[in-house]
């Protein structure tokens, strides 16, 4: 319910009456609120909520502790829905309606014009390939075209190619150094020539979901059992490649120790298997990713595609696109998914920055600045 700013002492005289009498919540949405609490006999105390950039407030819908169902109503209620859910989920129709819309998921085809595939050198062992995608559909099936972006900062998907013999690759975590920034921060605030995604992070909001160490600092100790792939730089020995991503069979026998063996390594989900292969299921869910590749030449590939894909159409675009690319690990998603990089010419930085979104919420636009807790960063060899 909306009210303009003349009636809200009416607005708020009929929810005070409203949940005088029968016990129930209700919620308003005004302008200019006058007060910060609402406070009622049978309420507690509620703090008026206001939108960020906006003149408008919210009572919240729900209150605790005001009212719920009896104990044995509500018990008989879960209980019930547990069994419709076993029902339903364990019924023959049920997973023949899955099948039968998992196998009307068709993956799409890709359309790549002869000039896309244009890298750019920035310096000797660091190349950009920048991408524009469109999506249309042909007799219903999806078509990926792909075309070379016209301008590198304005484009729909962004590859960083380094050769690991001149380059080197760090990571920069709040755990270790109290600091929550975003990639286009890290890139300024220590000096490197580009930055993406360490992977996905667990609810506490600095723990990557993987095993992640830095050092002598360990942001996760934990080896997953269904993770499968892993990154590693920075040899402790000879005679080992200055940076490689791996499939865990690659690990032996003592995983850690060959971890241990790197000062800087990660683990996530793979997209792509060594020999090619899409290894997360089809789904019509779209969104930005960030991913990390090998090419056959061992260079690694940042690759971040803010054109809203599904996982596995993003495997076939990697796979189908002449860069040479074997092994994919899953970094990020969604609106947190984004790659920044940094270009020098005549002493004059240039910074440019992709930030991701949810295919859902495509309308709403990026989020430039979101801070993360875990970074993979770039710079020259010193």
């Amino acid at each position: 319910m909306v009210y303009p700013e003349k009636q809200q002492k009416t607005a708020l005289s009929r929810i005070k009456n409203i949940s005088k009498k029968h016990l129930c919540k209700t919620a308003i949405l005004a302008r200019n609120f006058p007060f910060g609490y609402i406070t009622q006999q049978r309420l507690l105390p509620v703090r008026i909520m206001k939108y960020k950039n906006t003149n408008s407030y919210a009572l919240p819908l729900f209150q605790p502790g005001t009212w719920s169902l009896p104990p044995r109503i509500r018990s008989m209620t879960l209980l019930f829905g547990v069994l419709w859910l076993i029902l339903c989920t364990c019924s023959p129709a049920f997973a023949e309606e899955q099948a039968d819309a998992k196998s009307n998921i068709r993956p799409a085809t890709l359309k790549l014009n002869p000039d896309a595939v244009h890298w750019v050198e920035h310096q000797p062992g660091l190349d950009v390939l920048t991408l524009n995608i469109k999506k249309y559909f042909a007799d219903d099936t999806p078509v990926l075209e792909v075309s070379a972006a016209k301008e590198q900062g304005n484009s729909d998907m962004v590859i960083v190619r380094s050769d690991p013999e001149r380059f080197e690759y760090s990571l920069h975590m709040t755990s270790e150094d109290g600091q929550r920034l975003s990639l286009l921060e890290r890139v300024r605030r220590h000096d490197l020539l580009a930055a993406i995604n360490a992977g996905m992070y667990l609810p506490d909001n600095l723990k990557n979901t993987g095993y992640m160490r830095n050092g002598q600092h360990t942001n996760n100790p934990r080896i997953v059992s269904n993770f499968g792939s892993f990154f590693v730089a920075g040899p402790r020995k000879p005679g080992l490649p200055q940076a490689n991503l791996m499939e865990k069979p690659e690990l032996g026998q003592s995983p850690q120790d060959t971890l241990d063996n790197y000062n800087l390594a990660l683990q996530n989900y793979r997209l792509i298997s060594q020999k090619g292969g899409i290894l997360w299921p089809e789904s019509e869910s779209t969104y930005s990713i960030s991913a990390l590749s090998k090419d056959s030449k061992g260079n690694i590939l940042f690759i971040t595609c803010v054109f809203p894909l599904s996982a596995p159409d993003f495997s076939r675009l990697l796979l189908e696109l002449p860069i040479n690319s074997g092994l994919a690990m899953y970094l990020e998603g969604g609106s947190q998914a984004g790659l920044s990089f940094c270009t020098e010419k005549d002493g004059q930085k240039t910074f440019m920055n992709w930030r991701g979104r949810h295919g859902g919420l495509a309308g709403l636009g990026r989020l430039d600045n979101v801070p993360l807790p875990n970074v993979l960063g770039l710079k020259p060899k010193s």
